[in-house]
């Protein structure tokens, strides 16, 4: 269960930072994060780390349980007749 956890918000959150640093200049930010991405480098090796040293049984159901996610939200807008990825 660890794994999917650290795969699915840890790991995830990392790029969810930069995405919104990055694409979404709009967005009021009321704190500044240090040395940034320092930061989340340190955070990604560790957690990758983690994840790819807990076994092979593992490291399949953490990603399983990602690319069930994905499929999920991927049928769940296309029913709702939205596009997968919006644009900008």
């Amino acid at each position: 269960m660890l794994t999917g956890r650290i795969l699915i918000q840890f790991i995830a959150q990392i790029f969810a930072v930069h995405y919104l640093r990055k694409y979404r200049t709009d967005i009021e930010r009321p704190f500044k994060a240090w040395l940034y991405p320092v930061p989340n480098a340190i955070a990604f090796i560790g957690w990758s780390y983690i994840f790819l040293t807990s076994g092979w049984a593992f490291v399949a159901f953490g990603v399983g349980t990602l690319a069930a996610g994905v499929g999920a939200f991927w049928l769940w807008r296309r029913s709702a007749g939205l596009p997968a990825f919006p644009a900008g």
